[in-house]
């Protein structure tokens, strides 16, 4: 049998407490990072609002396309450096938001591709709240 009930284990535990520490747990930070890296940008090529990043300059897609990367949309990413920089900030409260470098070779990306290219579309942030409950569903069995 289980130790104690759901009910003694739910009357027991500290939701934000409890959810601070899924958010800190970089596994789970790596897989809101490439939510907005990997599936929003280089697969999408869209920022957090869902809209279509403006296009590479014709120069840029003669380079992307030496290096055999993606010239149909616009991913950011080049070396993957600058994707590396991305990493979640956590709130005492449970509430989190994604911070990176977006400065390359001097520029500022946000520049020209605005402050909506860090962040999650509402789809993403639906996968996060779906990835939180299954991980808060395994902390409270744990117990």
């Amino acid at each position: 049998m289980l130790k104690g009930t759901v009910y003694d284990k739910l009357a027991n535990i500290n939701v934000k407490k409890t959810l601070v520490k899924i958010l800190k747990d970089k596994r789970i930070q790596k897989q809101i990072t490439d939510l907005n890296t990997e599936v929003q940008l280089f697969q999408r090529g869209e920022d957090s609002e869902g809209k279509k990043l403006e296009k590479y300059a014709p120069s840029t897609i003669r380079i992307k396309k030496i290096r055999r990367q993606p010239t149909n949309r616009t991913t950011l990413k080049d070396t993957g450096d600058m994707y590396e920089t991305w990493y979640v900030n956590v709130g005492n409260d449970a509430s989190f938001t994604i911070e990176a470098n977006t400065v390359k070779d001097g520029y500022d990306l946000r520049e020209k591709y605005g402050d909506d290219i860090v962040g999650l579309t509402d789809e993403n942030v639906k996968i996060v709240i779906e990835l939180l409950e299954q991980e808060f569903y395994r902390e409270l069995l744990s117990r």
